[in-house]
């Protein structure tokens, strides 16, 4: 799975939050850069932080769901997911990745 994770700007100890904008046509970066997180395009097409980004107070991992969503893909259609079952399993799975459980609550 594709992902963004930024650390609170406070402390590594803040909450996570996992933020899941999903479905086809979807990316959590649309959330990402326009609205909670740490930074925001502005004109000119570079990158500001954002006076608001939700981490001043909270870890944040944004990931890309559903298989085909944003930048997560696979050459695979196996891989391509149609129901809640299938997506709520790759999220399963996708958490209990070991670099990750240090983040888990």
């Amino acid at each position: 799975m594709f992902y963004f994770f930024f650390e609170s700007r406070n402390s590594k100890n803040d909450p996570v939050v996992i933020w899941l904008t999903g479905g086809p046509g979807c990316s959590s970066e649309l959330d990402l850069f326009y609205e909670n997180g740490p930074f925001t395009i502005v004109k000119n097409m570079s990158l500001m932080w954002n006076e608001h980004g939700w981490d001043k107070v909270f870890n944040l991992l944004y990931v890309d769901q559903p298989t085909g969503t944003g930048f997560m893909c696979s050459s695979d259609r196996q891989n391509i997911r149609h129901n809640e079952e299938g997506f709520s399993n790759d999220l399963y799975d996708f958490l209990q990745v070991p670099c990750l459980k240090k983040w888990s609550v």
